[in-house]
């Protein structure tokens, strides 16, 4: 069973800090965007929440994780999110992405992993794919996006500087960037 999924069976939310800023800031008509979408849970909650006028995009570069995501908002039949099956980067280009050993953590798949990852054996050189990596702003979104209210990142997929220095390209409007892998994000 995936960590979240365990998280949700036994404890009733997943990343509840990172589920409670999502439900409180998003109102219908808002724009969510999430780096590492892994299985779609925050773009499903952000699709509950932007309603129909609203957007989500949703990138994800794991193809396995990213079959996963397509069929779970195929399901749920959210028509207000958009998946880009790539990692955001300061590039195009194609890297290489690690792919989780670890079966208890199978949406593990980190561009740059930490160490720790590595030393515990849940990530290795040996089990990698090549995936594209593009710079927001190559991305063709169809209709293009006129603000951002939300961006939610995983510190797995993006580390917190690239979004950062590029936050000026994302929206004129001040942007709310929570990387779950820095508990004092906050509004930019």
């Amino acid at each position: 069973m995936s960590t979240w999924l365990g998280w949700l069976y036994f404890g009733g939310a997943y990343e509840p800090a990172t589920s409670q800023l999502v439900r409180g800031h998003l109102k219908a008509g808002f724009v969510f965007i999430e780096v590492g979408a892994n299985l779609g849970y925050f773009s499903m909650l952000a699709a509950e929440r932007v309603g129909p006028e609203g957007r989500v995009l949703a990138f994800e570069p794991n193809p396995e994780q990213f079959g996963m995501l397509t069929s779970t908002l195929s399901r749920n039949r959210f028509a207000n999110v958009q998946l880009f099956e790539m990692a955001l980067g300061d590039h195009d280009r194609e890297v290489e992405l690690f792919l989780s050993n670890d079966p208890a953590n199978d949406g593990l798949s980190p561009i740059t992993p930490f160490t720790g990852h590595i030393e515990s054996g849940a990530l290795s050189g040996e089990h990698t794919i090549c995936v594209a990596e593009r710079r927001f702003d190559s991305v063709s979104i169809d209709p293009q996006l006129d603000r951002i209210d939300l961006i939610n990142t995983s510190a797995w997929t993006l580390p917190a500087g690239r979004v950062r220095r590029r936050r000026m390209c994302f929206s004129r409007r001040r942007v709310f960037i929570r990387d779950r892998s820095d508990s004092s994000s906050s509004i930019r």
